[in-house]
């Protein structure tokens, strides 16, 4: 009976051991998505703050060419042509914020998550067995069942008029100005 109950001491210690190991190898997996989503944010993030330098650079020129070739004869075809270019430009400036904005999403989820099963353990371990598992239930449903809250796309795809899309670009503007 002594060798019973030192063998069951054991298993529980080896059942917690393993427990905290694979917790922490769960966390340690959503910190890599939150890491690599981290990385493709300040990718597009870069890449847009180049679309939109080079919307200018095309707006600039296309004023001069407008202020200095009004007799021409392809005034309006070039005219044209530039201003197509200039919507271009800041159609791929807004998609550039817009997948850096989804990739932030991503990033806070996965990095809530992160947190959540590093802390859980030593949340719960002086609580009842009965109120673990339920907690435990609750976590797990909410982390691989209900997960409509890890990125809602019909917010991501709301208000993308030109007003909206360029007000955005402001904003991602002077938000990586003030990071700096």
């Amino acid at each position: 009976q002594e060798t019973d109950a030192t063998l069951k001491d054991y298993v529980e210690k080896v059942k917690a051991i393993v427990g905290q190991v694979n917790t922490a190898m769960f966390s340690y997996k959503y910190k890599e998505v939150a890491d690599n989503a981290a990385d493709r944010n300040l990718k597009w993030n870069v890449v847009g703050f180049i679309c939109v330098v080079v919307s200018l650079v095309i707006c600039y020129f296309t004023f001069v060419y407008m202020s200095s070739n009004t007799n021409d004869e392809h005034f309006l075809f070039g005219a044209a042509a530039r201003g197509v270019m200039v919507m271009i430009a800041l159609t791929a400036t807004a998609h550039c914020f817009n997948q850096a904005d989804k990739q932030g999403k991503i990033e806070r989820y996965a990095r809530k998550i992160e947190m959540e099963l590093i802390a859980f353990d030593t949340f719960v371990e002086n609580l009842p067995d009965e109120e673990k598992q339920e907690l435990k239930q609750s976590v797990v449903k909410r982390i691989f069942i209900d997960r409509d809250n890890i990125i809602d796309e019909s917010a991501v795809n709301k208000g993308n008029t030109v007003v909206d899309l360029l007000q955005k670009i402001l904003e991602r503007i002077s938000s990586i100005g003030a990071a700096k």
